[in-house]
């Protein structure tokens, strides 16, 4: 909600800039929050009335011009009603955005009996999961925020996500989930000034606090998944923190870290919106954070999504670190990955493997590209269509086995000249499934 929020803003009022088209006053309108006259207003809301959103405290109208109070966004078969664009105010709720759509794509999509959203804002996650769960409860500590989110489940005809305002889990004291998602204000700042961004705790604290605390609020066999960002030393391996935070929780854990910012950029993308104010703010908000950073210890910041599933017995963690962005759908990778991990004593040996029905998950792409090197070997790689970011290489021998891979045959019978180690491989990261 930095820098480049602030340019894709001013990109789109310039292409639009003299257009009065319906679409391009619509855009000036909900999305850029610019005044419209009120006869290009009339024409492009008709047969709804411009005084119509007056009245639902929508917009205001001033004159001969109208100014929307809020923004307006289409996204996965929703209308999400979000807050103006001003993200220094405190209260500000944003509507969908990259973070958002990151979480969204790798939730598990099965279906629950009950599922809790943590930080809803405009309750994006918590109509989501409402489509696969019986019960969704929504939790903010932003009153704007659970007004909007309640225009907009009436909006969207959602009957089935229960709205609380309260401090983080505070609202649901006592009760358990079969699921729990959430997209908080993780960024590792030295601030608490902004809720959406900063929450009420400094440093990584939110971060620590939901994974730490979710697994009390999970049933047996539900999973929390928590994006966030968390800090570490320069030589200290990322997952570190995150293991210390867990143990001992009775969950299993999938850690998947994304590609992240240095210091530097970090700060620098989250105080781009002081531009605007001339560089000098903004030079003096990152030099402010750095120094915070470097009163804390702070030598380096990792992205990422925690996947924990309550179960008892002897826990498991693993870390994967994934090179891309989710590319879709992924929630059905991210669930073959654990129930992979389940499996992994049950596939150590080679020859149960070559002994095991495989398939390929669905979506899964060859692709081969020549290389420049002197030899011109091929680079085959494996990737989903619609997954978590990740590609794996592959020999040419198993790249020719996949089509033929559909969980009808033994891998032996199909691939008997593939390592067996290629495709556990393949198993652990979701491309691959045990039929």
């Amino acid at each position: 909600m930095g820098l480049n929020t602030l340019v894709d803003g001013e990109l789109y009022r310039r292409r639009l800039m003299g257009d009065r088209s319906d679409a391009a006053t619509l855009a000036k309108l909900f999305r850029l929050t610019e005044k419209v006259s009120l006869t290009d207003a009339k024409r492009a809301l008709e047969p709804l009335e411009p005084a119509d959103l007056a009245d639902l405290g929508l917009a205001s109208i001033d004159d001969d011009t109208v100014t929307s109070r809020v923004r307006v966004a289409a996204y996965e078969g929703l209308v999400l009603v979000s807050d103006r664009l001003d993200p220094s105010a405190r209260s500000f709720v944003a509507g969908p955005n990259p973070a958002a759509t990151r979480v969204e794509r790798l939730t598990i999509r099965r279906p629950v009996r009950s599922a809790l959203d943590l930080g809803t804002g405009a309750g994006t996650q918590a109509f989501l999961a409402s489509r696969h769960s019986e019960h969704v409860i929504a939790v903010d500590v932003n009153e704007l925020a659970i007004e909007l989110a309640g225009f907009n489940a009436e909006l969207n005809g959602i009957e089935n996500v229960e709205l609380r305002q309260g401090d983080w889990l505070d609202p649901v004291a006592g009760e358990r989930f079969d699921l729990i998602v959430s997209n908080p204000p993780y960024v590792v700042s030295p601030d608490t000034e902004l809720l959406y961004r900063d929450g009420s705790l400094v440093a990584d604290a939110v971060t620590r606090m939901l994974v730490t605390e979710a697994p009390a609020y999970l049933e047996e066999g539900g999973i929390a998944q928590v994006m966030g960002n968390w800090a570490h030393g320069a030589d200290e391996d990322w997952r570190a923190p995150v293991e210390k935070w867990i143990a001992g929780s009775g969950c299993d854990a999938l850690l998947l870290r994304f590609p992240g910012d240095d210091l530097v950029s970090y700060a620098a993308g989250w105080n781009g919106g002081l531009m605007a104010d001339g560089a000098q703010p903004f030079l003096d908000a990152v030099d402010r954070w750095l120094d915070f950073y470097r009163g804390e210890g702070i030598e380096a910041i990792a992205d990422g999504m925690v996947v924990l599933r309550k179960r008892a017995g002897k826990n498991w963690v693993r870390a994967v670190e994934v090179p891309g962005r989710p590319t879709g759908a992924a929630g059905e990778q991210v669930l073959r990955m654990i129930e992979a991990r389940d499996r992994r004593d049950e596939l150590a040996d080679d020859e149960a493997v070559r002994g095991a029905r495989l398939a390929t998950a669905a979506g899964l792409k060859v692709t081969t590209k020549a290389q420049s090197s002197d030899h011109g070997a091929a680079k085959t790689n494996v990737e989903l269509e619609r997954g978590i970011g990740f590609s794996a290489r592959v020999s040419p021998e198993l790249a020719r086995a996949l089509p033929r891979l559909d969980g009808s045959r033994t891998f032996q019978d199909v691939a008997s000249d593939v390592e067996p180690t290629e495709a556990r491989r393949l198993l652990s990261l979701g491309l691959l499934t045990l039929t």
